[in-house]
């Protein structure tokens, strides 16, 4: 399940991203999947901040369906959390952060998600600028963003303002319309009962 890297598979249960990759930390003492590469890292922010931590990336994970969604405020920030099950039926939390720009990539797509679908993660690296991006995909094919810079739609766009004498790009408006969004989103996912959503295996 999860990340997909070398054949390996069942990994825990909450993936985050950093260093624009998919990441799945161990536990002390915890062993990783035969294959799977394990590398450290020092943590910068929050209440662990100078801990070194075991962690495994991948650049993609495995084709899953979307069972539901929520906000989670953590001491690291807020993210959007992605409940996800894999064709293994094994599921897991992809953590997103909604001040970063994959937030808005994924938001920008949620009118063409087809949830009956397996969806597919990624992230890669735009030939532009080099800047990494999520990539979503569905059937093999890519899922466009339903709002763009030529074909906004209903999203607001930027605003030139002047901000102690400097004249600066204003996205509030914008992304306030994509968070409101992704709040549509996570009501449409919910039931009286909680997350649910037909799982087609």
């Amino acid at each position: 399940m999860a990340l997909v890297q070398q054949g390996t598979s069942n990994y825990a249960k909450i993936l985050t991203i950093v260093q624009s990759q998919f990441t799945q930390r161990l536990s002390d003492g915890e062993e990783a999947a035969e294959g799977a590469v394990v590398s450290t890292r020092v943590l910068e922010k929050g209440p662990n901040a100078g801990k070194e931590v075991r962690e495994i990336r991948a650049s993609e994970l495995t084709p899953s369906i979307i069972t539901g969604a929520e906000f989670q405020e953590t001491d690291y920030g807020n993210n959007l959390i992605l409940k996800l099950v894999d064709e293994s039926e094994d599921s897991f939390n992809l953590q997103i952060p909604i001040d970063s720009r994959f937030f808005a990539e994924f938001a920008k797509r949620i009118p063409n998600i087809n949830l009956d679908k397996m969806v597919e993660f990624k992230i890669a690296k735009s030939k532009l600028d080099g800047k990494p991006y999520l990539f979503i995909s569905q059937d093999g094919e890519a899922v466009k963003f339903a709002f763009t810079k030529d074909n906004p739609g209903d999203m607001p766009q930027p605003v030139k303002k002047t901000v102690k004498g400097k004249v600066v790009w204003d996205w509030e408006e914008q992304e306030n319309f994509l968070y409101e969004l992704v709040v549509k989103f996570i009501d449409d996912l919910k039931t009286e009962n909680g997350f649910e959503t037909d799982i087609p295996f």
